[in-house]
């Protein structure tokens, strides 16, 4: 904490640091899912939000969780998710004057000061235990605590849709390869400088990601067409709206965002009181 600054860290692997660190800087990274054949970058770009949902949704990962042995299912409930990774990272976007100056003097490799971590305190993000369906929200390097849960749960102990809006080209691309524990990844990317259809590609080769270059029209309204379609796959309804969804089910979902916009935060517990929904936040003021 410095100034009037909070910065949101993960708990992950150096290796899985080293891959956004790559990705950024040219490496070529693995596609896990396969959605379609060769020209499945130009294929998933030329799709609509909702076909793109839809798509994977009948995609071959979902139905290798549907016919998984209930033995992997049972093994992925029952893991110790407490300690699942031995090192503690931090990442700090220098936005400020503190943040900037601690750039600096890590750059200069002069500083030999030891550095001290108060806490962790106990998170928002804490009760993703209680419930099926993760929306996991974020805006800018808020994606961070959506890291962390996602890495907390593995294969499909939870349903997990993660939602960035982000303007950084270099933070989407160093963060592309760690999301891919997503089963959905909707980025509403609004930088200036438009994506190249080659790096779009390359982006989305690391997962089920769809990439609007663009502010969401309502987000909201996205996130509830996304919870729609995955009940209607799920549950086979026909579903329209959230409403329609049986109160059962839509008390299995949990949305959570973690940023600096009061405007989404504001939308989303609207979103949430109507929808019946549940919501949680974590905010910081830069």
């Amino acid at each position: 904490h410095g100034g009037n600054e909070w910065h949101p860290f993960s708990i992950y692997l150096r290796e899985s640091t080293e891959q956004g660190w790559k990705s950024v800087h040219g490496f070529d990274q693995v596609f896990p899912f396969k959605i379609s054949s060769a020209s499945r970058g130009e294929f998933k770009s030329a799709l609509t939000m909702e076909e793109f949902i839809r798509i994977t949704l009948l995609s071959e990962y979902q139905h290798e969780a549907i016919d998984a042995p209930s033995s992997l299912l049972v093994q992925e409930a029952r893991k110790d998710l407490r300690n699942r990774f031995p090192t503690t990272q931090v990442f700090i976007n220098p936005v400020g004057d503190w943040s900037k100056g601690l750039l600096k003097d890590v750059r200069e490799q002069k500083q030999l000061r030891a550095c001290w971590v108060r806490g962790p305190y106990k998170s928002p993000y804490s009760i993703a235990h209680n419930f099926s369906h993760l929306v996991l929200t974020a805006s800018g390097i808020g994606i961070t605590p959506a890291l962390g849960v996602m890495g907390q749960y593995p294969g499909f102990s939870r349903s997990k849709i993660l939602v960035w809006l982000v303007r950084d080209s270099d933070m989407l691309k160093f963060f592309a390869p760690l999301i891919k524990d997503a089963h959905i990844a909707v980025v509403f990317y609004t930088g200036k400088e438009k994506l190249k259809s080659s790096e779009v590609r390359k982006i989305t080769s690391n997962g089920n990601i769809f990439i609007q270059q663009s502010r969401p029209a309502s987000l909201p309204g996205a996130i509830g067409n996304i919870i729609v379609q995955f009940e209607n796959h799920l549950n086979l309804s026909k579903a329209k709206t959230v409403e329609e969804l049986a109160i059962r089910n839509r008390t299995a979902w949990c949305i959570l965002y973690c940023g600096g916009s009061a405007r989404i935060k504001d939308d989303l517990h609207q979103f949430s009181k109507s929808s019946r929904v549940k919501f949680e936040y974590e905010m910081f003021d830069w």
